[in-house]
């Protein structure tokens, strides 16, 4: 009985001390402002990646003698003098995952926890699949030049173009690795790039001349390659010069970013909405050459 009472008053000692605790609620994250990666290609000693904030309009180097950049959920992934895959936050903490031949076109998942690059060597090209500690897969190798790979929404898939003598087509692969699927092929005479996943379709660019004139126009398909759309006729469906878009990204699954000589032969960076993509917003004015542009709507510093 006397246990029974001492193990009594022990347990409402320890209820009244807890009645005493004050559990802090999380601190929430702050948008603190919406920023542009973009790589410039021609400025001088300064160049590497680059971040614009759109609240100031002031440019910030990031990241110098790298190239490619990609960004989602707040991390940035690059090449570092042409050999090393970069990973990094947007404050400017970076550091290297893995020494490849000649990677190219890296990306990231929409979580941020994969990472896709082509690497090419005398061997061909390969898809390659990384984590954040640098550890490596090859899902996919071939002789025909791979484009571009990009994440689905839940990074199950990979997408990417694949350019051989057979043409230009866009595929799918399990991001684990597995036999790749062809969904859609170019027209002869044209070729695909570009893939930007939003949460049920792919957007890509179509490219063709016209004109005399290398130009694009802005596609779409569903996951499977299906329901094929052209969103936009800047070439009067390939019958006068058009302009000339690279480098298509997804926003948040409701607008796309890229670069363009639209307005200007000096090549820019647009975005437009998904729900209306003829319609076209310029977003820098500048004498240097941008690309590979990524837009993050919902900074949030330090995190």
């Amino acid at each position: 009985m006397t246990k029974i009472l001492l193990l009594t008053a022990v347990i409402l000692g320890f209820c009244s001390c807890q009645k005493d605790v004050t559990i802090e609620p999380p601190v929430p994250r702050v948008v603190y402002d919406s920023l542009i990666i973009y790589q410039v290609n021609n400025a001088g000693s300064n160049k590497g990646i680059f971040s614009k904030s759109l609240k100031t309009g002031d440019s910030s180097l990031l990241v110098a003698n790298a190239t490619m950049p990609y960004v989602a959920n707040q991390r940035l992934v690059y090449i570092k003098s042409g050999k090393t895959v970069g990973y990094a936050r947007l404050n400017g903490v970076s550091k290297f995952l893995a020494d490849l031949t000649a990677p190219m076109y890296p990306s990231l998942s929409l979580d941020a926890r994969l990472i896709s690059v082509v690497d090419k060597s005398a061997a061909g090209y390969q898809l390659i699949v990384l984590d954040t500690m640098g550890n490596q897969k090859v899902i996919y190798t071939t002789f025909d030049e791979l484009g571009e790979p990009e994440f689905s929404n839940d990074g199950a898939y990979l997408f990417f173009t694949a350019r051989g003598a057979g043409g230009c087509s866009i595929f799918k692969i399990n991001s684990n690795g597995g036999e790749a699927l062809k969904l859609i092929t170019a027209p002869q005479d044209a070729e695909f790039s570009s893939i930007a996943a939003t949460g049920d379709r792919l957007y890509f660019l179509h490219h063709m001349f016209a004109g005399g004139k290398l130009s694009s126009e802005i596609c779409s398909s569903d996951y499977d390659g299906k329901d094929f759309k052209q969103h936009t006729d800047f070439s009067a469906g390939w019958t006068i010069p058009g302009v000339r878009i690279d480098q298509l990204r997804d926003i948040n699954n409701s607008a796309l970013v890229f670069v363009s000589d639209n307005e200007n032969n000096n090549r820019e960076i647009f975005i437009t909405k998904v729900e209306n993509i003829k319609t076209l917003t310029r977003m820098t004015y500048s004498e240097t050459y941008e690309s590979y542009p990524s837009l993050v709507p919902d900074f949030v510093k330090d995190f």
